[in-house]
């Protein structure tokens, strides 16, 4: 589950006769579960009369406000004309970091606003947040116009 935890037993085994109806959402933080998947299929059930192996992998989408304890990042505007203002309640760290991995910005703060327009062209970055005393580390794509 790569970090993540069921939060009750999925069946690793099932008749064929009866098949399964539903599956067990597992839990993991900072993330939303999307779904159980074999390649790119969605898979909800297991229809009676199914043979063979069946390997699922859950699928994740980062959550839209991520908590920790009374702690809520908040980002924005975004997409943004370079000022970006952050709010996350704790000191933390950021780097603006590019698609191919170069981090372009690295800055300590609390709460405020970074001017990224000088920094940055017009495209998609990656903004990593890391809380300077729990080292927790977040990400969000951020867009500048």
């Amino acid at each position: 589950m790569n970090g993540g935890a069921l939060t009750s037993e999925n069946p690793y085994y099932y008749e064929k006769s009866t098949g399964i109806s539903s599956f067990n959402a597992p839990v993991y933080n900072n993330y939303d579960f999307s779904g159980w998947y074999k390649n790119d299929d969605l898979i909800e059930s297991i229809t009676p009369g199914y043979e063979g192996d069946l390997f699922l992998s859950a699928r994740w989408d980062l959550a839209n406000n991520i908590q920790n304890e009374s702690k809520v990042l908040e980002i924005f505007p975004n997409p943004t004309d370079g000022y970006l203002n952050i709010k996350y309640g704790n000191r933390f760290s950021i780097e603006v970091i590019d698609l191919t991995g170069s981090i372009l910005y690295h800055e300590k703060i609390s709460n405020g606003s970074v001017n990224l327009s000088k920094i940055c062209n017009p495209g998609i970055y990656i903004l990593k947040v890391e809380d300077i005393e729990s080292k927790k580390i977040m990400t969000r794509k951020i867009v500048i116009k």
